[in-house]
């Protein structure tokens, strides 16, 4: 146990746990705990670490699985302990690095709280494999989180060629029945590899 750390008397203690009082002095913060049983000292503990649980985009992208993130894109941190709170704290962090070559990329966040972090991925941010990490901005190089594995990839691109229901004899009117023109428009639309089947404004009878 460092000379300058503070020692805390132990007011309830038992073999799986043990209560103590903080000073009102503290800061909040990420703190290195280490419980003293005689002579003994315990394993240092980190106190208000980040973990990190998942991280996506804020706008889905088709072909993506969970942890792939589009290059330029906004993400989202799901975790706790991703901040340190009041009114003076400082931004939270977050880093990729690379796991070929090791090259580590800093990401400055858009927005935070404690249990979310949003940020830009970087537009030319090469596609590969990385480790994220996340740190609340307070406590020093223990505080960054483990990280989590992701994939910086592209999505894949939603067919744009256009169905219009009235082409396939839709009236949208609330009088006829379109059922048998809607299903050919959405066969025509799979037979073409998918595309956006439009719907002008109306009222669709189905049955």
């Amino acid at each position: 146990m460092p000379a300058s750390a503070t020692r805390l008397k132990a007011i309830q203690a038992s073999e799986g746990s043990v209560k103590c009082v903080l000073p009102a002095t503290f800061q909040p913060g990420v703190f290195a705990v280490q419980v003293a049983a005689g002579r003994s000292l315990g394993q240092v503990r980190l106190i208000n670490r980040p973990e990190l649980w998942f991280v996506q985009p804020t706008i889905l992208r088709p072909g993506l699985a969970v942890h792939q993130l589009p290059p330029g894109s906004e993400i989202q941190l799901v975790g706790k302990g991703l901040t340190v709170a009041g009114d003076s704290a400082p931004r939270p962090r977050i880093a990729l690095r690379a796991r070929s070559g090791g090259r580590v990329v800093e990401i400055r966040p858009s927005r935070a709280e404690p249990y979310s972090i949003v940020a830009q991925l970087p537009d030319d941010l090469p596609a590969g494999t990385y480790e994220l990490f996340a740190h609340p901005g307070k406590g020093g190089p223990p505080a960054w989180s483990d990280p989590i594995a992701v994939e910086v990839r592209e999505p894949r691109k939603w067919p744009s060629t256009i169905f219009n229901v009235r082409d396939f004899g839709a009236r949208g009117n609330d009088v006829d029945d379109d059922t048998a023109a809607i299903r050919k428009t959405l066969e025509a639309a799979a037979s073409k590899g998918g595309g956006i089947v439009y719907f002008p404004w109306g009222t669709y009878r189905l049955t």
